[in-house]
Formats: C-alpha cells, structure tokens, sequence
C-alpha cells in the first residue's frame, strides 16, 4: 500500500490526503519521490483537494460525499462507484473520466469539463449503510446520479450517460453535444440555453423540464417524453391583456377595491410579461402559473396562492412573500435574498404562515431569509 491508503475504511486525514496528493504530483511531473495516489474504497469525506493535480487516480467506490475539488485535475480518473453527493467539482476536470454508478447528488460541477467521460450503468458495491461500507464481492448495478446538481456551463460533450438521473439538475448553457443519453431522466431540470445537437435522447424523459433556447439541431429524440416542459415562448398575442390584467389586479389591492379588478391566474403562462418588479400582488391566485425566470424583486406577494408554482430562476429579491402559499412550487436557482417569509397577521389576529412543504429550493440565493416560522 506504499503511497496509497487501499481499501482504509477508517476516515482519512488531511495531512494524509495532502502527502498522498503531494507525490501523486511529483509522479505526474516525473519528479523524485513521486508515487501514484490509489483512494479506492477511502472515506474522503469533508476533505479539501481543491487545485489538485488527480490525473489517473483510482477513486473506486469512495467515500467522497462534500468534498471540496474545486479546479482539480482529475482526468481520465477512475471514479466507478464512488459517492459524490454536494461534492465541490467547479471549474473541475474530468476528461474522460470513468464516472460509472457514481453519486453527484446535489454537487456543484458549474463550469466543470467532463469531455466524453463515462456515466453510464455501473456496478456499485452494496452495503446496509453508505456504499463505501460494502461487503466484499457484493455489487449491486445502478445509474449515474446527478439529483439537482449544478451543472451550470459545464462541458459534457461526447458524455456515454444512458440512463443516468439529471432530475432537477441545472443544465442551463450546458454543453451536451453528441452525449449518449438515452433512457435518462431530465425531469424538473433547467436546460435553458444547453447545447444538445446531435445527442441522443431516445426514450429520456423531461416532464416539467426546461427547455428554452436549447439547442437540438440533429438531436435523436424517438419516444423521449416531454409533459409539460417549458419550451420557448410563442409570439405571445395575450401579452397585453395578461399585463393588463395584473395592473388592474394591483390597482384593485392598493385602492382596497375601489378600483381595478380581481383576475385569477391559474396555471397561466406568465413568461412573457418580463418584470413584475415592486407590484403590489397580495392574495395573488396563480396556483400552477408559470413566473420562470421573471424579475419579481420587491413584489408584494404577501397571502398569494402560488401552489405548484414554477418560480424557477426568478428574482425575488426583497419580495414579500409572507403568509404565501408556496406548496409543491419550483424555486430552484431562484434569488431569494432579503424575502419576507414570517407569518401573515391578518384582521381578527389570524396567523397565515408561509408555507413551503413540498417546494424544491436547490441552488437558492437565500442571504437574509428567515425560514424559522415557515411550514417546511
């Protein structure tokens, strides 16, 4: 085991990490005292090999769960099995690197470069608890999982990914050119801007994904399903009389019903109105309305009924949103700083409490925002 910590089930150090790590490099850069770095089956968790040179490590079914790799060199690494969940792989690169079976949950892999890296089914070892803990001999076939994470500009060109989970990943300006995905599931994900010519999606599945500028020249899409995906904007006709609508909603709450009048907005395609930015929307009834990636910022939301909502990317920034009903909403890469989400004090003394059971809030700017009294 010279040089290495193979099949160490016991945590790691970080001192230890960084001397492993430190003649990995000195190998990599045919210096004396190198020596190649093996992690497989290594509890890795929490540690920092950030801006580390990993080229041709063998990772094999560790445990790497919040560990921090930002701009780390891990090309053509084996990381087969290997568990990865709300790991920090920005700016990382993978380059055909073998990812097979491995756990991504929630990680951050923005900006990070995975050309023709493998995700593909894999042979995962089982365990009664974490999946680094495993019986010898005993593996069990599983997916590549990247639930909800963030893939922002990230370049997975040329990627082998069948049936490998994105659900509610943000894939948004992601480069997927020439990917294999078929059979995968991309439901809930933020495609917004990715590039997906000539990549092959047969039989994937994208309910509720996003889909607004995505590229898909040459694409391969035979029996994929797309139920309700939010795909680019028609030349909307109704953009006035929906704006419209909502200033004489507003009119209506300011003058306490002297004025305006009371619309409701159920499941209504609100895209194209662009900014509600500082409107006064209190009690707003928009159960299932789609508000991706409005400017919201300052808006009076104080008592609206927003249930199953698509607030995906929107900017909330500052917005009331207190005593809301927010139930089964979208809320992921939303900009939610400064919001107001304590309870509502209604006439009498009734207490309405923002309620948040069921909404995803991935990948939330969520500075300032006091969740303590809301219903999660």
């Amino acid at each position: 085991m010279t040089g290495s910590a193979q099949m160490r089930r016991s945590p790691l150090s970080q001192d230890e990490v960084d001397l492993i790590a430190f003649r990995h490099e000195r190998l990599m850069n045919a210096e004396p005292g190198g020596c190649r770095a093996v992690f497989a089956n290594c509890d890795l968790r929490g540690l920092d090999l950030s801006r580390r040179c990993l080229v041709d490590v063998d990772f094999t079914a560790a445990m790497m769960d919040g560990v921090n790799l930002r701009g780390a060199k891990l090309d053509r690494s084996i990381l087969h099995g290997s568990s990865l969940d709300e790991a920090n792989l920005e700016r990382a690169t993978l380059r055909r690197s073998d990812l097979r079976g491995v756990s991504l949950r929630n990680a951050n892999l923005a900006h990070a470069d995975l050309f023709e890296a493998d995700l593909g089914q894999g042979e995962v070892p089982m365990s009664t608890g974490h999946r680094g803990g495993a019986a010898p001999g005993r593996t069990l076939a599983t997916q590549a999982n990247l639930t909800g994470a963030n893939l922002t500009r990230a370049k997975l060109t040329g990627i082998s990914a069948g049936q490998a989970n994105f659900t509610g990943a943000l894939l948004v300006q992601c480069k997927l050119a020439r990917a294999m995905l078929d059979e995968s599931c991309f439901d809930l994900a933020d495609l917004a801007g990715a590039d997906l010519s000539d990549a092959t999606v047969r039989q994937a599945s994208f309910r509720r994904a996003v889909l607004v500028g995505t590229w898909t020249q040459g694409w391969q899409c035979s029996d994929a399903l797309f139920e309700a995906v939010v795909a680019d904007l028609d030349a909307a006709a109704d953009a006035d009389d929906l704006r419209d609508q909502l200033l004489d909603y507003a009119l209506w709450v300011d003058s306490g019903g002297d004025v305006g009048k009371v619309s409701t907005f159920a499941k209504a395609d609100l895209r194209s109105l662009g900014s509600l930015q500082n409107l006064t929307l209190s009690a707003l009834i928009a159960p299932g309305a789609i508000f991706y990636g409005l400017d919201l910022q300052g808006a009076q939301l104080a008592g609206a009924d927003l249930r199953g909502a698509d607030l995906r990317r929107t900017r909330l920034r500052g917005a009331d949103l207190r005593g809301c009903r927010l139930n089964d909403a979208l809320l992921d890469g939303a900009d939610l700083q400064g919001c107001r989400m304590e309870p509502l004090v209604l006439a009498g003394g009734h207490i309405l409490s923002t309620d948040l059971r069921g909404a995803s809030l991935g990948h939330c700017a969520i500075e300032g925002v006091d969740f303590s009294k809301t219903l999660r």
